[in-house]
């Protein structure tokens, strides 16, 4: 309720937003380096408001059944024919570990080190039956 110049009380109305208007705004914080208090502020909207908005379609898009992602083939070559990185600095060369980084659906999996080829094959097997 408020109040006016006169002194007399009024109701007022929340605003209502659809479903569409709601996902378009949290789409644009998802993109990489938004400002989700700049985005809120551009639409007229409270920044904690957006950010609700946020982690409900987030819970909302993470309980939806995923698409079945479409595996491409891996070759894994023995390894005799890997090169190592070297990395040079004033102390002996040492080798650097590499790293496999690979993103798959919303979850982004990181191997650090020494990949056992079986290991990884077990992993990539399961996310594929998924």
């Amino acid at each position: 309720m408020k109040s006016d110049a006169a002194g007399e009380t009024r109701a007022v109305q929340r605003r209502r937003f659809s479903a569409q208007f709601k996902r378009a705004v949290v789409d644009e914080t998802l993109i990489p380096g938004a400002s989700v208090a700049a985005i809120a502020l551009r639409h007229r909207l409270n920044a904690n408001l957006l950010f609700k908005w946020r982690r409900t379609q987030l819970r909302q898009s993470a309980l939806q059944p995923l698409k079945a992602a479409k595996m491409l083939p891996v070759k894994l070559e023995s390894s005799s024919t890997i090169v190592p990185l070297i990395h040079h600095t004033s102390s002996p060369r040492r080798l650097t570990r590499g790293s496999i980084e690979i993103e798959y659906a919303q979850a982004r999996i990181r191997i650090r080190g020494a990949v056992d080829a079986e290991a990884l094959r077990a992993v990539l097997e399961a996310l594929s039956s998924r």
